[in-house]
């Protein structure tokens, strides 16, 4: 999971200022490194499927630890 969180500050505030926050932080996206490759995403999608198995099977455990007997 990615979490984005952009502090926009305006220093003109000549002209329409929610679109000239919107180009900035597009350009800003468009500028900061390269993105995945369509192999590299499935892989890390495998991977979160084969981690959330793992999770849920010990939550299961737990929870069927503490149920009355």
């Amino acid at each position: 999971v990615w979490v984005l969180y952009c502090d926009l500050i305006c220093l003109d505030y000549d002209g329409n200022i929610l679109d000239a926050c919107t180009f900035a932080l597009l350009a800003a996206l468009k500028n900061g490194g390269s993105g995945l490759t369509g192999a590299k995403l499935q892989d890390c999608m495998s991977r979160a499927v084969t981690r959330h198995k793992e999770v849920k099977k010990l939550m299961d455990e737990v929870i069927k630890s503490m149920k009355p007997k």
